[in-house]
């Protein structure tokens, strides 16, 4: 068999495979790697026009919309490169893909920052911050457009916004704030935040390292409240938890008092709990 005849043999065997793949809605990855496969054959061959047609016939597919995107950079065609992104976007938005709707917007974001469009660069970074669950990734672009007395006013408004009546305040918002307050030094407002979310153990262990040195009674009140509220559940997996807490709690105040206090509210409040009490009692017999 010639060369020629091999390279017949093997795209007959990969447009079977790739037809096949079209035909079944679950085979979305195996049609794309098969196609990348064609694709990169036609390249290895010299075939490039046909490798650019079998893309630009496939670009419904981000793999190889961003493989367009990418070529039009390198030719410096900034334009047909959001065009493409632009057009992806529209794509995501009608199939409802919301994760490839900020793809494109993230490569928009990444050809602003290519062409030193501050305008545009603020434009995506914020809309990627909110639309990413407050990536800080985003909101240190957006704040490396700005001087410091611009950042002041803007950081303000991004605050207000999270706080906004339009928004969940959830978790989500709570470390989002937790997150900038750490980022511009706003110690005052972290502990207030930490202060506001009670029983919240997770976000101590995040934030308080930045702030005891500076608030220590103030963090091991937060502490103790968390650890109060958190041993309300039941488990022995919890009451295990409860007894990690008081020895750390015992270590960052370095005495005995505060835990003292609390193992007495503990056996007082769960002395109907023998699971309970038997934890505690191993790790601070009486």
């Amino acid at each position: 068999m010639t060369l020629k005849e091999q390279a017949d043999k093997f795209h007959e065997l990969l447009d079977a495979q790739i037809e096949a793949a079209k035909g079944d809605r679950y085979s979305r990855y195996r049609l794309v790697e098969l196609t990348k496969t064609k694709i990169e054959y036609f390249k290895k061959a010299k075939r490039n026009e046909e490798a650019d047609a079998l893309t630009e016939k496939n670009k419904e597919y981000p793999d190889f919309r961003k493989l367009l995107i990418d070529k039009a950079l390198k030719r410096k065609d900034s334009q047909k490169a959001k065009e493409l992104c632009h057009e992806g976007a529209l794509v995501a938005k009608e199939k409802r893909f919301a994760g490839h709707f900020r793809q494109w917007e993230d490569e928009l974001l990444r050809i602003a920052e290519k062409e030193k469009n501050t305008e545009d660069i603020r434009l995506y970074a914020v809309k990627l911050y909110f639309d990413n669950r407050y990536d800080m990734k985003y909101y240190r672009k957006l704040k490396d457009t700005c001087t410091e007395e611009e950042w002041t006013i803007r950081y303000e408004e991004i605050i207000k916004k999270i706080q906004g009546p339009g928004m969940r305040g959830g978790y989500s918002e709570v470390t989002a704030l937790a997150d900038i307050f750490k980022e511009e030094k706003q110690w005052p407002r972290l502990l207030k935040q930490l202060q506001l979310t009670r029983g919240s153990l997770s976000l101590l262990n995040a934030y308080a390292p930045d702030i005891i040195e500076e608030y220590p009674s103030e963090v091991l009140d937060c502490y103790e409240i968390a650890v109060k509220e958190n041993a309300k559940d039941t488990g022995r997996s919890i009451y295990n938890e409860t007894a990690r807490y008081l020895k750390k709690i015992e270590k960052m105040e370095g005495r005995f008092e505060r835990v003292e206090k609390m193992l007495s509210f503990f056996r007082k409040e769960y002395k109907n709990r023998p699971a309970t009490m038997q934890v505690l009692e191993k790790k601070y017999p009486m």
